[in-house]
């Protein structure tokens, strides 16, 4: 969810998005649909008895949907539609990210072990809001900004 911070830059530089909408689609985005993931992501697990499958689903949901962000670069996208995929993302991410513990008992960690699994896990959500984000934020800024008009320069929108 930390990579998905992006697109704040993203919607104001290649939509003009005004700030006052990024900041409530941020305050959607990281508030309400966390608020709702959780508990609809269980209802699904009950209903499908496997939290490892409905991560397998969301993973592959969030797959499709990043492939059109960036089909964005390609086409023409609206930013009602950029938004609504954003969304989207969001909700497949924080539905499978609130399902991290669940899967635990589901491989059958061992008692033993179960409260060294729950801290490995935890440590690697931390990890992926935290270190991982700012790692790669500089990269991702020099790429958007250099490298990736010279790869896509055939089919570069006006917006760019």
């Amino acid at each position: 969810m930390s990579a998905m911070t992006y697109v704040i830059p993203y919607l104001s530089q290649m939509y003009g998005v005004k700030e006052q909408n990024i900041i409530i689609l941020s305050i959607v985005r990281v508030n309400l649909i966390a608020i709702v993931a959780g508990p609809f992501a269980g209802k699904i697990v009950d209903k499908i008895g496997s939290a490892i499958q409905l991560m397998k689903v969301t993973f592959i949901i969030s797959t499709i949907l990043i492939l059109g962000i960036l089909a964005s670069f390609y086409f023409e996208l609206s930013v009602g539609i950029v938004i609504v995929i954003i969304l989207l993302i969001t909700l497949m991410i924080v539905s499978a990210k609130s399902l991290n513990l669940v899967m635990l008992s589901e491989i059958k960690v061992p008692a033993t072990y179960m409260g060294t699994a729950i801290g490995i896990v935890s440590f690697l959500l931390i990890l992926s809001n935290s270190i991982i984000f700012v790692l790669h934020f500089p990269y991702l800024t020099f790429w958007l900004k250099n490298s990736l008009p010279l790869l896509l320069l055939p089919s570069i929108p006006k917006k760019l």
